[in-house]
Formats: structure tokens, sequence, C-alpha cells
């Protein structure tokens, strides 16, 4: 009898170990890959990759050459996409993400819109989500449209245990004629958005450049929102000398505001104004 128990033991040792070397070949991992692409495409949105590389007992996978096409204009590419989570990730109240690493990663947003669409009005629902550790590099982000065109052509994103930085290392360029200088945006998350520290920037446009700070804060949850405070530097345009300017820029509810706004004119200040954008 002891025999026979000993057999048993060692025998569900062995499958033990023969479905821990199933699960981490390259077979069983594409085969994963495969089912999240359909439940993804059922999802009515489109998701390619070229290997799938899983560690199932650190919840660790990778993605090369990953492509999402959400099949409405946005089309996201990455060379390579790591993300760590802890096996309680998504049983509590906050989906905890230990760490995501992105290298090689392009944003494009091709609207059919003449002009940026307007707010819709529509509450978007976001779940709470704290990051450990955030490593984009080699980032790239295009939006266009049938009358506009932004590219941020290079920048990146820093942030551990919450406090980083969004590193713009190259120029903003708007169609037709507009350049944004922005340096390194500190940046202190939270789970539910990103607090932005003061931020120095520069528009230049051939007419005019205008320079000022900013600082505010974007929100995912509960529902999506924005809050930028700014204040611009004293700007020289045409016959006006020394205007100075600042406001509040909001969005909530998808309703885009400009709020407290405030002008000077030779040290004479203009009223406050409140001014509905969406």
């Amino acid at each position: 009898m002891r025999k026979r128990a000993i057999r048993i033991g060692l025998s569900l040792v062995g499958l033990i170990v023969l479905l821990l070397i199933l699960l981490e070949t390259s077979f069983f991992q594409q085969w994963v890959l495969r089912r999240v692409q359909n439940v993804v495409s059922t999802a009515g949105y489109s998701l390619t990759a070229d290997r799938l590389a899983l560690r199932l007992w650190d919840l660790q996978g990778t993605l090369y050459n990953v492509t999402f096409d959400d099949r409405q204009g946005t089309r996201i590419t990455a060379d390579r996409l790591t993300v760590d989570a802890p096996w309680n990730a998504w049983n509590a109240a906050i989906i905890t993400i230990n760490s995501v690493d992105a290298e090689g990663v392009t944003i494009d947003i091709r609207s059919p819109e003449p002009v940026i669409p307007e707010p819709s009005g529509d509450r978007t629902e976001a779940p709470r989500i704290r990051f450990g550790r955030i490593s984009i590099r080699n980032a790239k982000l295009s939006y266009s449209n049938q009358s506009t065109k932004i590219d941020i052509p290079a920048f990146g994103i820093e942030a551990n245990q919450g406090r980083g930085a969004i590193k713009i290392d190259a120029p903003i360029t708007i169609t037709p004629d507009i350049v944004v200088r922005i340096p390194d945006i500190p940046i202190l998350m939270s789970d539910a958005g990103i607090n932005i520290d003061e931020t120095r920037w520069r528009i230049e446009h051939p007419e005019v450049t205008v320079a000022g700070k900013s600082q505010g804060a974007f929100q995912w949850a509960p529902a999506i929102g924005l809050r930028l405070n700014y204040t611009t530097d004293p700007v020289t345009y045409d016959n006006w000398r020394d205007i100075q300017s600042s406001g509040q820029i909001g969005f909530d509810n998808g309703v885009l505001k400009l709020t407290d706004f405030r002008a000077t004119r030779g040290g004479r200040p203009d009223h406050g104004r409140r001014r509905d954008l969406g």
C-alpha cells in the first residue's frame, strides 16, 4: 500500500512537471496569443503580434511587433511591450500593474472630420489603475484630420512609484506653421490620474511667439477629466505690446471650457471671461 502511494505521488509530480514544461513552450504561448486575438476581434478591434513570451508564474508577458487597431482610425504599434502584474491584479477595486515597459511605440490617430471633433458630452467611465513603474521609450504620436495634422515625433515616459516625467525630445508641429517646444513635463501619478507640475512651454508662429507655463491634472477615473492652469509671458503682437494672459482649461463630462480668463495690457487688467469651447 505504501509503495502504491509513493508511485501515485511520483506520477502526480511527473504530471505537474510536464504541465509546467508545456506552459512554457512556444506552442502553448502561441495558442494563448491566438485566443487573445480572437477575443479582441470579437470585441470589434484588431490585435496582431509576431510572438508572445509568457512567464506565467511571474504573471509577466511580452509581445513583439504588436499592432492594435480600433478600426475607427486609431492604430498603435510597438516593437516590444512587456507587462508585469501581481496575482491579485484584478481582484480588487484598484487594478495593480507592477510595471509596463515598451519600446518603439507609434500612435497614429486619423479622423475623417474636417476639424477636431466637438465633444460629445458623453461621460466615459474608466477603472482605477495603480502603476508601479512605467518606461516608454522611442515613442511618437500623430493626429490628423481633413484640416490639421499634429506630430509629436519623439517622446518617452519614465515613472517609478508614481513620480516621473514625460520627455518630449523634439518640437511638436501643428500644420501648417505652428511649432511647440516643451521640455520635460514632471508628473505625479495616482490610481485615478496624473498631476502635472509646473512646465515651461513655447509656441512659435511666423507672426508671433508666445511662451509661458502650465500646471494641472489629468484624470481617467471615475471619468475622463482635465484641468490645466496657464500663464503666458508678456508678448508683443502687431500694435499690441506686453500682453499677458492667464486662465484655466478644463474638460469634464465631454465639454471643453476656458474659465477664469484674464489679460493685461500695459499693466491694465481686462475683465475675466468664462467661455465654453464645446
